[in-house]
């Protein structure tokens, strides 16, 4: 997959940030409150120049299944939410969805916590690969499942629902705050490049700080969120 932008980054939510990423190129933030409508004619313009060779067709099933994926995550109650786009070798578009959420579920036994977590995956979805993960800002349960999502048949103007299948890497990270986790979700239907994904991905877990990190000039932007 080839990169194709920087992520353009702000505050999510108001208040001094205790837990900080960056995204990589490729990766751009949603504001969580603009109208369906602006987003998805933002996504018009960000998918046309960089993608000039797909169809009319192939852009709007693309920007009408973001923008379902993203109304869905917005009524779960997500602080954060990206998307990316890579070009695929193929030529073909790729696209992925991040969004962040932040639990009022916490302790200063932040191990226990995180696997607390990953037991109570591991019951919910049994074939799903559910562990343990020790990140540079603490423990972590990780979780990776394949999941099927109903899609209305009115998103795409036809009376049929349809089912998008996706897998979805999920990371519970117990804050240092002991009062909250941040849950970290990565979805995307395009699961011939996972291998490539999980790379990417996690390139931003590995960024999770409590502090802003520095960046070099041509850096992506941290992103802020709080717990």
């Amino acid at each position: 997959m080839a990169e194709v932008d920087a992520a353009s980054i702000s505050t999510v939510t108001p208040g001094e940030p205790d837990l900080w990423f960056v995204l990589p190129p490729g990766f751009f933030e949603m504001k969580l409150d603009e109208s369906g409508e602006d987003r998805m004619l933002r996504m018009a313009d960000a998918v046309d120049p960089m993608f000039s060779g797909t169809t009319p067709e192939q852009k709007m099933s693309l920007i009408l299944s973001s923008e379902y994926a993203i109304e869905s995550m917005l009524d779960a109650g997500a602080v954060h939410l990206s998307t990316c786009l890579y070009r695929r070798d193929d030529e073909g578009i790729s696209q992925g969805m991040l969004a962040v959420f932040i639990k009022r579920l916490g302790s200063t036994q932040r191990l226990d916590i995180a696997q607390g977590i990953a037991d109570q995956w591991l019951a919910e979805n049994p074939e799903a690969e559910v562990g343990g993960v020790i990140l540079p800002y603490g423990p972590a349960a990780l979780c990776i499942l394949e999941r099927e999502i109903p899609v209305p048949g009115a998103m795409f103007d036809t009376t049929e629902d349809g089912v998008a299948a996706l897998r979805q890497l999920q990371l519970a990270l117990p804050l240092r705050s002991g009062t909250h986790t941040a849950v970290f979700a990565f979805s995307t239907e395009d699961v011939d490049q996972w291998d490539n994904y999980l790379q990417v991905i996690a390139e931003i877990l590995r960024t999770i700080s409590a502090e802003e990190p520095a960046l070099e000039p041509d850096g992506a932007t941290p992103q802020p969120t709080v717990g």
